[in-house]
């Protein structure tokens, strides 16, 4: 939810947005290196789940 938010101000900051001195420059980028980190990435959700409930990871990652 978070993403989309700074997403929608980002956007209606029009071009003022890309430049550094802007904070939704830094609000965007903060918001979207979090979400593209692994521990938030849904993907990573069911392997997650397999180590919980003792079972096989599932992938070679671990």
């Amino acid at each position: 939810m978070a993403k989309a938010v700074v997403q929608a101000a980002y956007d209606i900051g029009g071009g003022t947005s890309v430049y550094e001195h802007c904070p939704l420059q830094r609000c965007f980028r903060d918001v979207h290196t979090a979400s593209q980190h692994a521990q938030v990435q849904s993907a990573n959700f069911e392997t997650v789940g397999r180590v919980l409930l003792g079972l096989e990871p599932g992938t070679p990652v671990l």
